[in-house]
């Protein structure tokens, strides 16, 4: 699993990205604080590369809404 490391942006707190299933990991940071868990949002069938210009994009939120925009996704909570 690949990790995007020093993410710079409003919007996104991590990125990981599993070649082998293509699946896309995002977490996105939290406009308030509050009770809720953190929540980390899996998307599929992310190609390497879609995978690549999130990597070399200088906006990763702009990026990633065109990567993931329609494909399906699960939202699950992190301990």
């Amino acid at each position: 699993m690949e990790i995007l490391s020093e993410i710079k942006s409003s919007n996104v707190k991590a990125v990981k990205y599993d070649s082998t299933t293509g699946r896309l990991y995002v977490q996105f940071l939290r406009k308030k604080v509050s009770d809720k868990p953190q929540e980390e949002y899996i998307y599929r069938n992310v190609d390497e590369s879609e995978f690549q210009l999130i990597k070399e994009s200088e906006s990763i939120g702009s990026i990633l809404r065109k990567v993931v925009k329609g494909k399906m996704f699960e939202k699950i909570e992190l301990p």
